[in-house]
């Protein structure tokens, strides 16, 4: 089991890494190309469509993953729900259009809410079949079918804006990624759909899935509400510059959170039984994951000045403090991404309905308190939210596998103070570098700031945690035996 786990984050790491280095090449060049009412825009339209795909997969597809057996007509009958609904959503999106366009004092969106709404049928002909890799762990296959999507819809992407395309860049880059996709997965897979249908699958599907709709529907209100109340009372340009930081934050969470995470749930699943491995197994990967990303958003919060300066241009600088602020929530997010994949896990989705339930109103209050002071208030607002937030998720968790908060926050007392040692050495040698070297290079003080601040984290982790290089010889050791 912990071979095949390995295995499967390996291939998840090549997908998205792979993915996001390309995404991240591509997303760098058009922020300079486009500036922020573009992204903006087309953001406040993937805002309507992402609330709408929610109702797409209904859930079924982590039913599929998570149900110990499944059979052709369980799969079908998933299927034909998903393509009735991507029918119904894609209608939709053409119907409505108009009226969005006007809510948000935006005319263009009209046209790029309808273009976007073909996604919805693309993803009615591909979820099922996604879902069946992934209970199959075969991230080999999702990997290469993701970055031939990548590489393709980012050359699309970059030819539209240097045509002058504009926001349209976006838009067209985002069709030929899913249209790739959809074309890939169907070449890659041998299962298809035949036209049996159950309606005791039926129940069964909406009795697992409808909590984990809920749960969608609740996490986008708490993840993006801050999108919408940006959007409608601050501008699209606004959006714009908070969606970017958001962005490179999320970015982080999926290279080095994400991979993991796609491979949790099935993993987990298979330990459902055995809540003394299930536990291990999900101390050590919030543990391992905390290694790597508490210094990620340290030091992207300590560098925000000179990455956006030198990646994004001057229009962007007003990024810079919402970049450093929302850095604590990624910190929050590379540890708690997890406690759903334990919850769906120990067939507890009523579980995650409730608990997202307490997270949206608490952090949708925050952020309707936070407008009041624009930008900052919003980013300030989200990330005491999440902290005050996050001992209700873990007490969940550790009600059923038998640990303690404390237990679970000692895990980390190292890794924080291997941090704060080295995060006070790199300020003061930032500070110096300025106001005594008179250094203001950009690149300059990345690679000094950022190489003292890598080497004297590496060295103090070790010191503190000695026993972590038997864990990653460990698991170079079951990926080995694995190959």
């Amino acid at each position: 089991m912990r071979s095949k786990a390995i295995n499967g984050v390996m291939w998840s790491a090549l997908e998205n890494w792979g993915n996001r280095f390309i995404s991240i090449g591509v997303f760098f060049l058009l922020a300079r190309l486009l500036g922020p009412e573009a992204f903006g825009l087309v953001a406040t339209a993937t805002l309507v469509t992402d609330f709408l795909s929610i109702f797409l997969d209904q859930g079924f597809s982590q039913s599929i993953i998570q149900r110990k057996n499944v059979d052709a007509a369980y799969l079908s009958t998933a299927f034909w729900i998903n393509i009735v609904f991507s029918i119904l959503l894609f209608v939709s999106g053409l119907l409505f259009a108009g009226h969005i366009a006007v809510f948000f004092g935006e005319p263009e969106l009209e046209a790029i809410i309808r273009w976007i709404s073909i996604s919805f049928l693309l993803g009615g002909l591909s979820n099922v079949q996604e879902a069946i890799l992934t209970r199959n762990l075969a991230f080999k296959v999702l990997s290469a079918r993701s970055l031939l999507a990548s590489v393709i819809s980012g050359i699309v992407g970059i030819i539209a804006a240097f045509m002058g395309l504009g926001a349209w860049s976006l838009v067209i880059k985002q069709l030929v990624f899913s249209s790739v996709k959809t074309i890939a997965v169907w070449g890659l897979t041998t299962w298809r759909p035949s036209f049996s249908f159950s309606k005791a699958y039926v129940k069964e599907l909406y009795s697992f899935g409808s909590n984990i709709m809920g749960f969608r529907v609740l996490n986008f209100s708490q993840r993006r509400s801050s999108d919408f109340l940006i959007s409608y009372f601050l501008g699209t340009k606004a959006l714009g510059l908070y969606a970017v930081a958001y962005r490179l934050i999320i970015v982080i969470v999926d290279l080095f959170v994400g991979i993991i995470q796609r491979v949790a749930l099935p993993a987990f699943a298979r330990l459902q039984g055995d809540s003394i491995r299930l536990k291990a197994a999900f101390f050590e990967v919030t543990e391992l994951t905390s290694m790597v990303c508490f210094p990620l958003f340290s030091g992207l919060a300590l560098l925000a000045p000179e990455l956006t300066s030198l990646i994004f241009g001057e229009e962007w600088n007003q990024s810079v403090v919402l970049m450093q602020i929302l850095a604590m929530v990624g910190l929050l997010q590379s540890i708690t991404a997890f406690n759903a994949s334990v919850i769906l896990a120990l067939g507890k989705p009523e579980w995650l309905l409730k608990l997202k339930m307490l997270e949206s109103t608490i952090t949708i209050l925050g952020f309707f308190i936070g407008l009041h002071w624009g930008l900052i208030g919003v980013s300030i607002s989200f990330v005491i939210s999440s902290y005050m937030l996050a001992p209700v998720g873990i007490g969940i968790i550790g009600s059923r596998l038998e640990f303690g908060f404390w237990q679970y926050i000692a895990r980390y007392k190292e890794t924080v103070a291997a941090i704060s040692i080295s995060m006070t050495i790199a300020i003061l040698v930032k500070v110096n570098l300025i106001q005594f070297f008179n250094i203001f290079s950009e690149t300059l003080i990345l690679v000094l700031v950022g190489g003292i601040f890598g080497i004297i984290y590496i060295s103090s982790l070790l010191l503190f945690k000695p026993h972590v290089k038997k864990q990653v010889f460990a698991v170079l050791k079951a990926k080995l035996s694995s190959s």
